[in-house]
């Protein structure tokens, strides 16, 4: 055994309890990148059911030229089981000019086209879409 004098034992001691700070990380923490700029046009807007339409409807308009709707028909309520989800789900492609949005349908899988979905929307000064008196809204 080593004996060393009581004031290096007491350094010894001291130095061996003394908590060190933690190592710096080894990885940087990921870069925040910005949002695509869409437009004011970018987003999920929502019109309720509005003139001949007695459903709400939904369109997401993407920043790359894309748009998805959803036209909640007959929605299945909760905690329920049915035969049909009671949505129906459209895509394709938009263009933006001269206060209209020019919507281009995908062919549905089945080859069954339905035609409730519209194939333009006006675009009012405000940016807002609407389908003849029927606005949408921002969806939250």
């Amino acid at each position: 055994m080593i004996r060393l004098p009581l004031p290096w034992m007491a350094l010894v001691f001291v130095l061996a309890c003394h908590a060190s700070p933690p190592p710096p990380p080894t990885t940087q923490p990921p870069i925040p990148t910005p949002a695509p700029k869409g437009g004011p046009l970018s987003g999920t807007w929502k019109s309720a059911f509005c003139g001949d339409r007695a459903y709400e409807r939904e369109i997401t308009f993407f920043s790359n030229g894309h748009f998805a709707g959803r036209d909640y028909v007959a929605p299945c309520p909760p905690n329920t089981l049915c035969v049909w989800s009671g949505i129906i789900e459209w895509k394709g492609t938009y263009t933006v000019g001269e206060g209209r949005i020019s919507l281009v349908l995908d062919p549905n899988p089945g080859g069954r086209q339905d035609s409730r979905q519209p194939t333009s929307l006006d675009l009012g000064a405000d940016g807002v879409p609407a389908e003849g008196d029927c606005r949408y809204s921002p969806a939250p």
